[in-house]
């Protein structure tokens, strides 16, 4: 296998035993919560240490988590826990991203209020410091996703309890709510995006979300695996820190390891977290692993995930036997291969971020290139199989516009679309109902837009209609050019014909890579 199909189908976990083997090669460690430094209860063994030993070595430490409480609140749990961060500014959580979005955007609004009992008994409440106000779903201005307990409308009225936590039906605890949500277009913010916590509790607040996008609802989500909560832990490092020399520290191959992928970072995969179970762990209360790694099962894992971290380590320490195994990979191993096989850009490396599923839904980041078909989570945590794309590879020419570079087989796109066309306009589209292109007040023009923007416009329910116009040149180029309009039928790509699709277009371009 060559380097360039380890780097795209996940031959690159480097197994390690301890931190402190791979420390010197990093300034800044992003670190998870729940999983890695602790289990909600007490700091997880060895975690305290390794926290500590980090710190005394100089690294700079940002906590990143998935929880829909304020920063603020975060640290004053770490450090009772022991865990002594220096500033709030070093704790990011999907709460105070969400708090500050609404504080930034959402003033003097109204939002129907789902969230904890908490948050009736506490003194301090996470609607403090804004002015927004509760109000019935028929009158509010925006859905507040914070929790799964009760359902707050208005102060003048008690809150009304889900019983979500209990019987765990999304539609039986809110589609009253949702459905006029809906009918009224209101936007709802999720201020977390865990579907899954170690524990497998499934009342998260993401499967709400979840079920009202379904619907055809918009949802703004806050938290991993998005990108600009991992950009805002790259802010409090500062400028002198190179992205090169980060990595992230989480036990979630969805929310850790994608995401860091998706923010070209490295990743350390800690397996004794909400994956444990999966390959072949246990933890108790006390946090203690027990069992073996199974390592055919932890292959199968990363590869039905479609997740390639960098790193593998059991449970986040610095202390311990080093790695041993050859065959697993070592950093020794790997001292000749900096940046670990990325492609090599002009003046930066572009890490590749993956991920596949049995359905043969694909996406992946190479320099300028996506692949429209980018899977979403399900009520049950799995793939959504109703998402699909058109079947084609985007890439940006040396006019920085947006073309098709591959055409995929038997794709919605075959026949219609060619190599070389170029991006103009999407049509805005409702499942099996086609939006005229020419119409402007219900077109999206492209032609000023990243790959990654369009990708996610082209993305939509399998089956459903989409109206694409490109430029066309009689030579494949942008000479003699004449504009079409194309009406495509959304479905997924069988995975061995992505696969095939990928390694040609990368390929295509030529990219050096270290050996």
């Amino acid at each position: 296998m060559s380097t360039l199909e380890k780097d795209l189908f996940g031959d690159r976990k480097i197994r390690i035993k301890r931190m402190s083997e791979i420390s010197d090669k990093y300034d800044a460690f992003i670190l998870d919560q729940y999983g890695v430094m602790h289990n909600g209860a007490i700091p997880l063994p060895g975690a305290l240490e390794c926290f500590e030993s980090l710190k005394k070595a100089g690294k700079r430490i940002a906590i990143l988590s998935n929880t829909s409480r304020r920063s603020k609140d975060a640290l004053k749990k770490l450090r009772a826990l022991g865990f002594q961060l220096d500033s709030e500014e070093s704790v990011i959580t999907s709460g105070e991203e969400c708090w500050k979005h609404m504080n930034e955007r959402m003033n003097g609004k109204s939002c129907v209020y789902l969230t904890w009992k908490r948050e009736v008994e506490d003194d301090d409440k996470f609607l403090d410091g804004l002015n927004i106000s509760t109000s019935d779903v028929s009158t509010a201005d925006f859905i507040l996703c914070h929790g799964s307990e009760i359902i707050v409308e208005n102060s003048s009225s008690s809150p009304v309890e889900t019983g979500f936590i209990e019987h765990g039906n999304v539609l039986l605890a809110y589609q009253k709510v949702l459905a006029v949500a809906l009918n009224r277009g209101l936007e709802m913010l999720v201020a977390n995006a865990d579907y899954r916590h170690a524990n497998n509790s499934s009342n998260q607040t993401s499967l709400i979300g979840q079920q009202y996008q379904l619907m055809g609802g918009k949802v703004k989500w806050f938290g991993k695996p998005h990108s600009e909560h991992f950009q805002a832990c790259l802010k409090t490092f500062g400028e002198d820190i190179k992205y090169t020399r980060v990595v992230h520290v989480g036990d979630s191959l969805d929310h850790d390891i994608q995401g860091a992928a998706d923010a070209n970072l490295d990743s350390v995969f800690i397996l004794g977290g909400v994956h444990a179970q999966e390959v072949g762990l246990t933890t108790g209360k006390d946090g203690l692993t027990t069992g073996e790694q199974d390592e055919e099962k932890i292959n199968k894992l990363l590869a039905d995930e479609g997740c390639h971290p960098k790193w593998i380590l059991e449970k986040f320490v610095c202390t311990g036997p080093a790695s041993d195994s050859p065959g697993l990979g070592s950093p020794e191993s790997e001292a000749g291969r900096s940046g670990g096989g990325h492609p090599i850009g002009s003046e930066s490396e572009y890490p590749i971020g993956m991920r596949l599923h049995d359905a043969g839904v694909v996406s992946y980041n190479i320099d300028n290139f996506r692949w429209v078909a980018w899977p979403t989570r399900d009520l049950n945590g799995k793939f959504n199989s109703r998402q699909a794309g058109i079947g084609v590879i985007l890439g940006l020419n040396a006019n920085n516009s947006l073309f098709i570079h591959t055409v995929c087989p038997k794709g919605s796109s075959d026949g219609y679309l060619r190599k070389g066309d170029i991006l103009i306009a999407i049509g805005c589209d409702v499942p099996a109902k086609r939006i005229c292109v020419k119409d402007a007040a219900e077109n999206e023009d492209v032609s000023s837009k990243s790959a990654s923007s369009v990708a996610n416009l082209l993305l939509g329910p399998e089956g459903s209609q989409i109206d694409i116009t490109v430029m066309r040149g009689s030579d494949g180029s942008v000479h003699d050019q004449e504009f079409l309009s194309f009406c495509l039928t959304r479905k997924k790509t069988d995975a061995a014909t992505a696969r095939h699709a990928i390694r040609k277009a990368v390929n295509e371009r030529n990219l050096a890579y270290k050996s």
